[in-house]
């Protein structure tokens, strides 16, 4: 796996999305979709090329996810356009399918390493701990629960959350919007990567 787009940009969307690694890496480029007026990943085990190697965890998996404002300030929409315009079928191409094809795999071993090699690897530190900070985040902000709960792809426990849960379409993107805007973490500058990106 050669550095390119993958490196800079799962780990940010990771950040900033509290999507789980495998729904990242296998993401296509037809998943990043205009849906009312918003940017959203579309998380979905459907391929836009007609194969089968995309898989998610739980059927609560399956959501649309809106693009972090700070994603969007980075480059991301650009990065994504030129994807689009390249004619891969992949948003990061880069990353090899691995044993049952999975993509998460080449990608959660390059991580680790790079870890170490930045210093920065601690006990129980891994590329999940992204989604463990995304759910604190939403926590932080106030972000209604079950949004919060929505946006990750959790899943809801107990008998009557179920039936709930299975009434009505759900959040439109809006909304989903207005509550992923909310995330952010504490002294964190991400500033040197701005008017940048990794394109």
């Amino acid at each position: 796996m050669v550095a390119s787009g993958a490196r800079f940009w799962v780990p940010l969307i990771g950040l900033f999305t509290g999507m789980r690694l495998n729904e990242i890496c296998q993401l296509d480029v037809s998943d990043v979709r205009i849906l009312e007026g918003i940017a959203c990943f579309v998380v979905t085990e459907e391929s836009g090329i007609g194969t089968r190697d995309k898989s998610l965890k739980t059927k609560t998996s399956a959501r649309i996810v809106p693009v972090h404002p700070v994603l969007h300030e980075i480059g991301f929409m650009n990065f994504a356009e030129k994807r689009k315009c390249s004619g891969e079928a992949k948003l990061f191409d880069d990353i090899p399918a691995g044993a049952r094809g999975f993509r998460s795999i080449a990608f959660s071993r390059w991580f680790s390493r790079f870890l170490v090699s930045a210093g920065a690897k601690a006990p129980l530190t891994c590329y999940h701990s992204f989604r463990h900070g995304f759910r604190d985040a939403a926590r932080n902000a106030r972000i209604d629960r079950d949004i919060a709960l929505t946006l990750g792809g959790w899943i809801t426990s107990g008998s009557q959350s179920e039936a709930a849960d299975s009434y009505g379409t759900g959040y439109r993107p809006h909304v989903l919007f207005e509550a992923i805007s909310l995330i952010e973490y504490s002294g964190l500058d991400l500033s040197v990567l701005l008017h940048g990106g990794g394109g």
